[in-house]
């Protein structure tokens, strides 16, 4: 269960996105504490270079795969 809200029930657990607490007398985090840095955001995302290699790679595969469907004489 997801909750942002403090608890008076002490016992009580939650399941954040990264752990799970149980609050005694821990105070609740927050969104900004609990979503992920932007430079680990960032760093996830495909570069540019990773993507071009890949898009020249499927136009090697095609140029490739055009050849074996040619015909061939011995």
């Amino acid at each position: 269960m997801l909750d942002f809200q403090q608890s008076e029930d002490k016992l009580n657990c939650y399941i954040y996105v990264t752990s799970i607490e149980c609050l005694f007398g821990v105070s609740t985090k927050t969104w900004n504490q609990l979503k992920p840095a932007e430079t680990t955001y960032n760093h996830l995302q495909p570069s540019t270079t990773i993507y071009n290699h890949l898009k020249n790679s499927a136009t090697t595969y095609n140029h490739l795969k055009n050849i074996n469907s040619h015909s061939q004489t011995i």
